[in-house]
């Protein structure tokens, strides 16, 4: 993040494959405690998600 001059306080991300569908992805995350604990995070403030084939990743930050 930093290398693509994201100046963070704090930042976390979830990592996900073979679910077979975004829904099913997230319903993953959701039901991972781990995951779960970074989506519904105060200390994060942004987030991005992206995906490719079966492969999706889930990046969170808050700024300084």
């Amino acid at each position: 993040m930093s290398a693509e001059g994201y100046d963070w306080i704090s930042y976390g991300e979830n990592v996900a494959a073979g679910y077979g569908s975004d829904e099913a992805t997230i319903k993953g995350w959701l039901k991972s405690k781990g995951h779960c604990k970074n989506i519904m995070s105060p200390k994060f403030k942004e987030m991005g998600i992206a995906s490719s084939g079966e492969f999706y990743t889930q990046v969170f930050g808050a700024r300084r």
